[in-house]
């Protein structure tokens, strides 16, 4: 509705600009047919005008920018909000970096052609409809010519946009590829401070670049040089028609009024002309992104219609664990209630984490069930409610220590207090405050603190199930103590799953899932 609303504004801005653009052309039109000429008085009045469509065109780009802020953020939003429905393999083979690049280029096209180019397009139809009407009671001649000059245009432009579409999507590719890359090296920041020679990383860096670059230059030239092609065109045809115009004026056939008329409206009209067929290029862009739109929508993880209140038991009955058609195990079977504290096994690449992933339904396997009902059936949502998956890679957010905490929760005080009381946010409290800034990916927090942190975050949630993924392989004797110690203290109300390689959980778990012997299960 708001969009609606703005729309409906930019238009009358916009009709109102393309009016006062042609009150000049149309006050020279009747002083030509009336044979008046031009005066001081007739002078001012239209350099009234055209100050009046400078105000006007200062107005409509305020109110436009005015807009983009509300406008981007609102199609951001909705744009993350089908990201974050994306399968989950689907988004780790296309890369959350390169999808990110995606959305925002996404956001950044829409906003350009629905707030700018389409309007553009539309005032500037209505101002070369009212220009070849006034030309065709001044000269038939030359309005047929400015006629012709549309479908050229209009068609030439046409078929740019499509060789320009395909293209577009390959360097669109290339680009986020390259971005992704050029992340990836970039953003080890502790290995590439400890070298003493930069030389070959750079050479690194150069190659996803030239890539870029590389994808990028291939559009602009077949872009900028068939532009620049009918721009020609365009240019040739105007001198052409201006040489007609002096002609018949030196030679008598039409009047100085005649003159200034074409002098003023020739400029607007290729001026129209131009912005519309720039304005009609970037809709590529728009297509191009409208596309990637669709394929995340597409690719939409399943959902289920059931609603999950809480969790009162597990039970897994999985014939064969597999991902992309590689098995990793068989003969999965176990059960699991309140109170049971389980310890993961197995070797790397056995499928611990592929077996946990399916509890919050990241990945999707027969004969998992919650409460004896088929885990499938349930609602993503209500599901990822009851169930807390903390990882080695702990996302850290640049802001306060707070902030961090409440990550993806919705703040209150009770909560903080709470949290402040518990003896896991108090080992850090003792080093840092709730106010202290915390630097991107946590660069100035200990493993241990990041996993603190993460710990707390899940308690807040008061989930059912805790999956505890190698939290503890990266972090000092003392912290991992302590975050074990924490989950005793609440497993009586949760079923907890835990991967380590340690034998930290030996006399801890009550139960053991061993992926690399054939008796998975044992108490």
């Amino acid at each position: 509705m708001k969009y609606s609303r703005f729309v409906g504004v930019m238009v009358l801005l916009t009709c109102f600009n393309a009016a006062t653009s042609l009150v000049a052309p149309v006050l020279l039109s009747v002083w030509s047919r009336n044979d008046q000429s031009i005066d001081l008085v007739k002078a001012g009045i239209l350099l009234g005008i055209l100050l009046g469509t400078i105000a006007i065109n200062i107005v409509i780009v305020y109110f436009r920018e005015q807009f983009a802020v509300e406008f981007n953020v609102s199609h951001g939003k909705e744009l993350f909000g089908y990201f974050v429905d994306v399968d989950y393999d689907t988004i780790n083979e296309a890369g959350p970096t390169s999808m990110i690049e995606k959305i925002l280029m996404a956001v950044n096209n829409s906003y350009r052609y629905y707030t700018s180019d389409a309007i553009e397009i539309w005032s500037n139809l209505l101002i070369l409809f009212a220009l070849l009407l006034m030309t065709f009671l001044t000269n038939i001649l030359i309005a047929c010519m400015l006629l012709i000059l549309v479908p050229i245009n209009y068609f030439g432009y046409k078929w740019l946009n499509k060789e320009l579409l395909q293209r577009s999507k390959d360097m669109q590719e290339k680009t986020s590829e390259g971005a992704q890359s050029l992340i990836s090296i970039a953003g080890q920041t502790d290995y590439l401070k400890q070298s003493s020679d930069h030389t070959n990383v750079l050479e690194q860096i150069a190659t996803p670049l030239k890539k870029m670059y590389q994808a990028m230059s291939k559009v602009n030239k077949f872009g900028q040089i068939s532009h620049q092609l009918f721009s020609n065109i365009n240019d040739i045809c105007r001198v052409f028609i201006m040489v007609l115009v002096v002609y018949e004026f030196t030679s008598q056939t039409t009047n100085v009024v005649d003159l200034i008329f074409f002098t003023v409206v020739l400029p607007i009209y290729f001026s129209g002309l131009t912005k519309i067929v720039s304005a009609n290029l970037s809709k590529r862009d728009l297509i191009a992104s409208k596309e990637f739109v669709q394929w995340m929508r597409d690719n939409k993880e399943e959902n289920g219609e059931r609603e999950l209140a809480q969790v009162d038991s597990i039970r897994l009955d999985i014939k064969t664990l597999q991902v992309n058609n590689v098995i990793l195990g068989r003969d999965i079977e176990a059960a699991f209630t309140k109170g049971d504290i389980v310890w993961v096994k197995g070797e790397s690449g056995s499928g611990k984490s592929t077996l946990l992933k399916l509890l919050p339904k990241f990945r999707t396997a027969d004969t998992v069930y919650i409460n004896e009902i088929d885990l499938r059936e349930y609602t993503n949502a209500s599901l990822r409610k009851q169930v807390e998956y903390l990882s080695q890679n702990v996302p850290i957010i640049h802001g306060t220590l707070l902030e961090n905490l409440f990550f993806n929760k919705a703040y209150s005080k009770e909560a903080e207090i709470t949290m402040q009381q518990d003896p896991l946010l108090q080992t850090i409290l003792a080093e840092k405050s709730l106010d202290a800034e915390i630097f991107e990916n946590g660069s100035n927090l200990s493993g241990g603190e990041k996993q603190k942190i993460a710990f707390i975050r899940a308690l807040y949630n008061e989930a059912d199930i805790l999956i505890l993924d190698e939290i503890t392989s990266n972090i000092d004797v003392k912290s991992a103590v302590e975050i074990y110690d924490r989950m005793k203290e609440v497993a009586a109300e949760k079923i907890i799953f835990a991967i380590t390689h340690s034998d930290a959980l030996d006399g801890i778990a009550n139960k053991v899932i061993d992926l690399d012997v054939r008796n998975r299960y044992t108490c």
